[in-house]
Protein backbone atom coordinates (compact mmCIF):
# COMPACT_ATOMS: atom_id res chain seq x y z
CA UNK A 1 0.00 0.00 0.00
CA UNK A 2 1.34 3.23 -0.66
CA UNK A 3 0.48 6.43 0.99
CA UNK A 4 2.68 9.68 1.95
CA UNK A 5 5.46 8.41 5.02
CA UNK A 6 4.55 9.89 8.67
CA UNK A 7 8.45 10.33 9.02
CA UNK A 8 8.79 12.97 5.69
CA UNK A 9 9.65 16.31 7.73
CA UNK A 10 12.39 17.03 8.98
CA UNK A 11 11.52 17.30 12.53
CA UNK A 12 9.57 14.00 12.84
CA UNK A 13 13.09 12.28 11.37
CA UNK A 14 15.19 13.72 14.05
CA UNK A 15 12.79 12.57 16.78
CA UNK A 16 12.80 9.31 15.68
CA UNK A 17 16.78 9.05 14.70
CA UNK A 18 16.53 9.95 19.18
CA UNK A 19 14.27 7.23 19.53
CA UNK A 20 16.04 4.98 17.57
CA UNK A 21 19.28 5.84 19.37
CA UNK A 22 18.23 6.39 22.69
CA UNK A 23 15.88 3.55 23.20
CA UNK A 24 15.86 0.82 20.51
CA UNK A 25 19.26 0.52 20.18
CA UNK A 26 20.43 0.50 23.70
CA UNK A 27 17.65 -2.66 24.53
CA UNK A 28 18.70 -4.15 21.66
CA UNK A 29 22.52 -4.25 22.46
CA UNK A 30 21.39 -6.37 25.58
CA UNK A 31 20.34 -9.03 23.40
CA UNK A 32 22.30 -12.12 24.19
CA UNK A 33 24.63 -12.53 20.29
CA UNK A 34 23.96 -8.64 19.63
CA UNK A 35 27.76 -7.19 19.45
CA UNK A 36 26.44 -3.89 17.35
CA UNK A 37 23.94 -2.55 16.62
CA UNK A 38 23.68 -0.31 13.50
CA UNK A 39 20.82 2.67 12.83
CA UNK A 40 20.82 3.06 9.10
CA UNK A 41 19.50 6.30 8.15
CA UNK A 42 19.73 7.80 11.20
CA UNK A 43 20.09 11.27 11.27
CA UNK A 44 22.05 13.00 14.96
CA UNK A 45 21.17 16.77 14.58
CA UNK A 46 23.25 19.99 16.34
CA UNK A 47 22.75 23.23 16.49
CA UNK A 48 24.86 25.03 13.84
CA UNK A 49 25.73 29.27 14.38
CA UNK A 50 26.77 30.62 11.05
CA UNK A 51 28.57 34.26 12.00
CA UNK A 52 28.53 37.19 9.32
CA UNK A 53 32.32 38.26 9.81
CA UNK A 54 31.30 42.02 8.37
CA UNK A 55 28.34 41.89 10.83
CA UNK A 56 30.00 41.37 13.80
CA UNK A 57 33.17 43.95 12.72
CA UNK A 58 30.78 46.14 12.56
CA UNK A 59 28.81 46.05 15.58
CA UNK A 60 33.10 45.83 17.13
CA UNK A 61 32.38 42.08 18.11
CA UNK A 62 34.58 39.11 17.69
CA UNK A 63 33.73 34.86 18.04
CA UNK A 64 34.73 35.07 21.39
CA UNK A 65 32.20 37.14 22.62
CA UNK A 66 29.40 35.24 20.66
CA UNK A 67 31.11 32.34 22.85
CA UNK A 68 31.11 34.13 26.41
CA UNK A 69 27.58 35.19 25.45
CA UNK A 70 26.74 31.43 25.24
CA UNK A 71 28.25 30.16 28.28
CA UNK A 72 26.31 33.09 30.56
CA UNK A 73 23.38 31.17 29.64
CA UNK A 74 25.00 28.16 30.97
CA UNK A 75 23.71 25.64 28.54
CA UNK A 76 25.62 22.74 26.92
CA UNK A 77 25.11 21.93 22.79
CA UNK A 78 26.79 18.49 21.51
CA UNK A 79 28.83 18.69 18.53
CA UNK A 80 28.28 22.34 18.15
CA UNK A 81 30.40 25.05 17.13
CA UNK A 82 30.53 28.65 16.20
CA UNK A 83 31.90 29.70 12.83
CA UNK A 84 33.52 32.90 11.62
CA UNK A 85 36.06 33.51 8.36
CA UNK A 86 38.98 32.16 10.16
CA UNK A 87 37.74 30.99 13.85
CA UNK A 88 36.23 28.29 14.73
CA UNK A 89 35.48 27.73 18.51
CA UNK A 90 33.96 24.39 19.51
CA UNK A 91 30.72 24.74 22.45
CA UNK A 92 28.35 22.46 24.31
CA UNK A 93 25.39 23.68 25.54
CA UNK A 94 22.39 22.24 27.30
CA UNK A 95 19.71 24.18 29.36
CA UNK A 96 17.53 27.09 27.98
CA UNK A 97 18.24 27.93 24.48
CA UNK A 98 17.01 24.77 22.95
CA UNK A 99 15.87 26.03 19.41
CA UNK A 100 17.03 28.16 16.55
CA UNK A 101 14.91 30.94 17.72
CA UNK A 102 16.40 30.91 21.26
CA UNK A 103 19.65 31.54 19.98
CA UNK A 104 18.89 33.93 16.85
CA UNK A 105 17.34 36.23 20.02
CA UNK A 106 20.64 35.69 22.43
CA UNK A 107 21.85 38.85 23.45
CA UNK A 108 25.87 39.23 22.44
CA UNK A 109 26.04 42.69 23.31
CA UNK A 110 24.04 45.89 25.66
CA UNK A 111 25.69 49.28 26.24
CA UNK A 112 23.99 52.57 26.54
CA UNK A 113 20.63 51.27 25.78
CA UNK A 114 21.18 49.07 22.75
CA UNK A 115 21.01 45.50 22.45
CA UNK A 116 22.81 43.32 19.78
CA UNK A 117 21.41 39.90 19.67
CA UNK A 118 22.53 36.85 17.27
CA UNK A 119 20.43 37.39 14.69
CA UNK A 120 22.27 40.74 14.12
CA UNK A 121 25.41 39.44 13.45
CA UNK A 122 24.49 36.02 12.31
CA UNK A 123 21.43 33.21 11.99
CA UNK A 124 21.29 29.56 14.17
CA UNK A 125 19.95 26.92 12.38
CA UNK A 126 19.36 22.76 13.47
CA UNK A 127 21.26 20.68 10.87
CA UNK A 128 22.16 17.27 11.06
CA UNK A 129 26.37 16.50 11.69
CA UNK A 130 28.93 16.35 9.93
CA UNK A 131 32.96 15.46 10.00
CA UNK A 132 35.36 18.55 9.95
CA UNK A 133 38.88 18.50 10.08
CA UNK A 134 41.00 21.37 11.17
CA UNK A 135 41.49 24.61 9.11
CA UNK A 136 38.82 24.18 6.63
CA UNK A 137 36.70 27.06 5.80
CA UNK A 138 32.81 26.03 5.79
CA UNK A 139 30.48 28.89 4.61
CA UNK A 140 32.98 31.88 3.56
CA UNK A 141 32.14 34.19 1.33
CA UNK A 142 31.79 33.36 -2.86
CA UNK A 143 35.32 34.55 -4.66
CA UNK A 144 32.97 36.98 -6.98
CA UNK A 145 33.98 40.03 -7.46
CA UNK A 146 30.12 40.81 -8.03
CA UNK A 147 29.47 40.23 -4.54
CA UNK A 148 28.98 43.18 -2.41
CA UNK A 149 28.04 41.59 1.14
CA UNK A 150 24.58 40.43 0.78
CA UNK A 151 23.33 37.45 2.80
CA UNK A 152 23.30 34.37 1.12
CA UNK A 153 23.92 30.58 2.37
CA UNK A 154 25.79 27.57 2.35
CA UNK A 155 23.01 24.27 2.94
CA UNK A 156 25.20 21.54 3.95
CA UNK A 157 23.67 18.22 4.38
CA UNK A 158 24.32 14.85 6.65
CA UNK A 159 27.37 12.72 7.06
CA UNK A 160 29.48 14.65 5.15
CA UNK A 161 33.17 14.16 5.67
CA UNK A 162 35.31 17.53 5.20
CA UNK A 163 39.05 17.02 5.52
CA UNK A 164 41.85 19.47 6.13
CA UNK A 165 41.66 22.98 3.85
CA UNK A 166 38.79 22.36 2.36
CA UNK A 167 36.34 25.24 1.26
CA UNK A 168 33.09 25.41 0.29
CA UNK A 169 31.70 28.43 -0.35
CA UNK A 170 28.37 30.42 0.02
CA UNK A 171 26.11 31.41 -3.25
CA UNK A 172 25.50 34.64 -4.72
CA UNK A 173 22.29 36.80 -5.24
CA UNK A 174 23.16 36.46 -8.84
CA UNK A 175 23.20 32.43 -8.49
CA UNK A 176 20.21 32.00 -6.47
CA UNK A 177 21.61 32.57 -2.90
CA UNK A 178 22.79 29.25 -2.27
CA UNK A 179 25.48 26.57 -2.52
CA UNK A 180 23.67 23.61 -1.65
CA UNK A 181 25.83 19.98 -0.85
CA UNK A 182 23.80 16.86 -0.23
CA UNK A 183 24.98 14.02 2.46
CA UNK A 184 27.17 11.47 2.64
CA UNK A 185 29.99 13.12 0.38
CA UNK A 186 33.71 12.86 1.15
CA UNK A 187 36.07 15.89 0.25
CA UNK A 188 39.46 15.05 0.01
CA UNK A 189 41.56 17.69 1.64
CA UNK A 190 42.69 20.94 -0.10
CA UNK A 191 39.01 20.14 -2.21
CA UNK A 192 37.24 23.69 -3.33
CA UNK A 193 33.60 23.88 -4.11
CA UNK A 194 32.85 27.78 -5.58
CA UNK A 195 29.57 29.60 -5.09
CA UNK A 196 26.09 28.23 -6.18
CA UNK A 197 27.43 24.68 -7.03
CA UNK A 198 24.52 21.92 -6.55
CA UNK A 199 26.23 18.65 -5.25
CA UNK A 200 24.42 15.50 -4.90
CA UNK A 201 24.92 12.26 -2.41
CA UNK A 202 27.87 10.07 -1.91
CA UNK A 203 29.94 11.99 -4.12
CA UNK A 204 33.95 11.77 -3.60
CA UNK A 205 35.90 14.76 -4.48
CA UNK A 206 39.91 13.85 -4.36
CA UNK A 207 42.62 15.81 -3.26
CA UNK A 208 42.24 19.33 -4.60
CA UNK A 209 39.36 18.87 -6.87
CA UNK A 210 38.00 21.73 -7.77
CA UNK A 211 34.20 23.36 -8.79
CA UNK A 212 34.10 26.75 -10.28
CA UNK A 213 31.21 28.17 -9.16
CA UNK A 214 27.65 27.62 -10.66
CA UNK A 215 28.76 23.51 -11.01
CA UNK A 216 26.37 20.57 -10.76
CA UNK A 217 27.58 17.12 -9.49
CA UNK A 218 25.27 14.37 -9.78
CA UNK A 219 24.44 11.51 -6.56
CA UNK A 220 27.41 8.81 -6.82
CA UNK A 221 30.17 10.92 -8.90
CA UNK A 222 33.63 11.08 -8.44
CA UNK A 223 35.85 14.23 -9.16
CA UNK A 224 38.98 13.33 -9.27
CA UNK A 225 42.57 15.16 -8.04
CA UNK A 226 43.78 18.11 -8.95
CA UNK A 227 40.84 18.57 -11.22
CA UNK A 228 38.93 21.69 -12.31
CA UNK A 229 35.77 21.96 -13.50
CA UNK A 230 34.52 25.42 -15.44
CA UNK A 231 31.59 27.19 -14.32
CA UNK A 232 28.10 26.02 -15.34
CA UNK A 233 29.44 22.75 -16.25
CA UNK A 234 27.71 19.75 -15.11
CA UNK A 235 28.95 16.37 -13.50
CA UNK A 236 26.18 13.58 -14.27
CA UNK A 237 25.30 10.55 -11.93
CA UNK A 238 27.63 7.91 -11.80
CA UNK A 239 30.08 9.99 -13.87
CA UNK A 240 34.16 9.73 -13.04
CA UNK A 241 36.42 12.64 -13.66
CA UNK A 242 40.03 11.44 -13.84
CA UNK A 243 42.42 13.30 -12.31
CA UNK A 244 43.95 16.22 -13.43
CA UNK A 245 41.40 17.22 -15.68
CA UNK A 246 40.62 20.24 -16.74
CA UNK A 247 37.08 20.02 -17.87
CA UNK A 248 35.86 22.60 -20.46
CA UNK A 249 32.05 20.87 -20.96
CA UNK A 250 29.75 18.69 -19.19
CA UNK A 251 30.85 15.06 -18.14
CA UNK A 252 28.64 12.43 -19.06
CA UNK A 253 26.49 10.38 -16.42
CA UNK A 254 27.88 6.44 -16.04
CA UNK A 255 30.86 8.08 -18.09
CA UNK A 256 34.68 7.89 -17.43
CA UNK A 257 35.92 11.11 -18.87
CA UNK A 258 39.24 12.76 -18.99
CA UNK A 259 40.11 16.10 -20.18
CA UNK A 260 43.03 17.22 -21.68
CA UNK A 261 41.51 20.20 -24.19
CA UNK A 262 39.47 19.02 -25.92
CA UNK A 263 37.18 16.69 -23.19
CA UNK A 264 37.17 13.35 -24.10
CA UNK A 265 34.88 10.62 -22.79
CA UNK A 266 36.45 7.13 -22.20
CA UNK A 267 33.39 4.99 -22.46
CA UNK A 268 30.34 3.61 -19.57
CA UNK A 269 32.41 3.74 -15.43
CA UNK A 270 32.16 0.15 -15.46
CA UNK A 271 34.28 0.02 -12.22
CA UNK A 272 32.11 2.14 -10.57
CA UNK A 273 28.73 1.30 -11.97
CA UNK A 274 30.22 -2.48 -10.93
CA UNK A 275 30.65 -1.50 -7.07
CA UNK A 276 27.70 0.54 -6.85
CA UNK A 277 25.93 -2.26 -7.33
CA UNK A 278 25.24 -2.50 -11.26
CA UNK A 279 24.14 -5.82 -12.46
CA UNK A 280 26.06 -7.12 -15.44
CA UNK A 281 23.23 -6.93 -17.89
CA UNK A 282 22.17 -3.05 -16.92
CA UNK A 283 26.19 -2.45 -17.36
CA UNK A 284 25.98 -4.03 -20.53
CA UNK A 285 22.74 -2.01 -21.52
CA UNK A 286 24.33 1.27 -20.90
CA UNK A 287 26.96 0.81 -23.39
CA UNK A 288 25.02 -0.45 -25.98
CA UNK A 289 23.37 2.89 -25.44
CA UNK A 290 26.56 4.60 -25.85
CA UNK A 291 27.09 2.66 -28.81
CA UNK A 292 24.01 3.54 -30.89
CA UNK A 293 24.52 7.28 -30.51
CA UNK A 294 28.19 6.75 -30.99
CA UNK A 295 27.61 8.14 -34.26
CA UNK A 296 25.99 11.26 -33.12
CA UNK A 297 28.34 11.94 -30.98
CA UNK A 298 31.56 12.02 -33.56
CA UNK A 299 29.23 14.08 -35.72
CA UNK A 300 29.59 16.67 -32.73
CA UNK A 301 33.05 16.54 -33.07
CA UNK A 302 34.25 17.16 -29.70
CA UNK A 303 33.37 14.27 -27.76
CA UNK A 304 34.87 10.49 -28.44
CA UNK A 305 33.35 7.67 -26.83
CA UNK A 306 35.95 4.87 -27.26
Amino acid sequence: MQGSSPFSSKGMHRDVSIIAENVFKERLQTIPGVSEIRIWGQKKYSMRLWINPDRLAAYQLTPLDVRNALSRENIELPAGSVEGMKTELTVRTLGRLTTPEDFNNLIIKEEGGNIVRFRDVGYAELGPENRVSPMASIGGAPQDLKYAGEPTRLVVGARNTIREFVTLNRGTAGGGGVTRIGGENLFMAYAHVGHDCQIGNRVIFANAATLAGHVEVGDDATVGAFSAIHQFNRVGVHGFVGGFSALSRDALPFMRTSAERPTNCYGPNSIGLERKGFSEDRRRAIKQAIDQFNRLLHFFGSIVVR
